[in-house]
């Protein structure tokens, strides 16, 4: 602090993983559940990157089957993922709807 002439340690340290964490933002298992998701898949979902329902509007079904897997994969996780017809319904519920 003295070499640096600055008053407070907190604007010269070099550790920025003792800053707070900052956390995304998540939708509830419940939000999830509306559009079809079950509840196992929401740990694996937010895994891949999806915290958001709308995070999966612009996926390809396929796609988005591919990063399941290599998540159950990776974690061996004794699952058995979801059919492309399924998550292809998960992206049409995520969908805005059109208001009349």
């Amino acid at each position: 602090m003295l070499m640096t002439g600055k008053f407070a340690i907190g604007e010269i340290m070099l550790f920025p993983q003792m800053k707070p964490e900052k956390k995304a933002p998540r939708s509830s298992a419940a939000e999830w559940a509306e559009i079809g998701v079950p509840e196992e898949w929401v740990p694996v979902l937010n895994k891949a990157g999806f915290y958001l329902v709308q995070d999966i509007r612009d996926q390809k079904a396929q796609g988005l089957q591919q990063k399941i897997g290599d998540i159950v994969k990776k974690y061996k996780l004794d699952m058995q993922k979801p059919s492309v017809q399924e998550i292809e319904e998960w992206i049409k519920k995520a969908l805005p709807q059109p208001s009349l």
